[in-house]
């Protein structure tokens, strides 16, 4: 299994659109055996279908994110991923607490305030 996260620094980015790069951790048993940093390139931040087929293509099951918007997170739950909203801090800490059934979806939806251009 693989779980990723939209990074900042070593903490988990609390926008999840804005993020331009994200920890892929690698999982066999409870155990995280491999990461890496996988950058989303010329994926526009707004492109969610688009965002999530990128992240289906790594073989991605699980997904970790402070909040985010519903458009996103419709895209995501329509490639078949688990999305745990409301994650926060390091993301091998969060990862971890996810594995040990300590982390559950918080559903932590952002709001655009009137700014969402789609």
């Amino acid at each position: 299994m693989k779980i990723a996260a939209p990074k900042n620094g070593d903490d988990i980015n609390q926008h999840f659109g804005k993020s331009k790069s994200f920890a892929v951790l690698s999982v066999e048993g409870n155990e995280i055996t491999r990461q890496e940093e996988i950058a989303i390139g010329n994926v526009h931040e707004h492109n969610h279908e688009g965002l999530a087929k990128f992240l289906a293509s790594e073989n991605i099951s699980v997904i970790l994110a402070g909040g985010m918007g519903e458009g996103m997170y419709d895209a995501l739950e329509s490639e078949g991923f688990t999305v745990i909203r409301g994650a926060c801090g390091s993301y091998k800490d969060a990862a971890n607490q996810y594995l040990n059934g300590e982390l559950k979806d918080k559903e932590a939806m952002c709001s655009h305030h009137g700014e969402h251009h789609h």
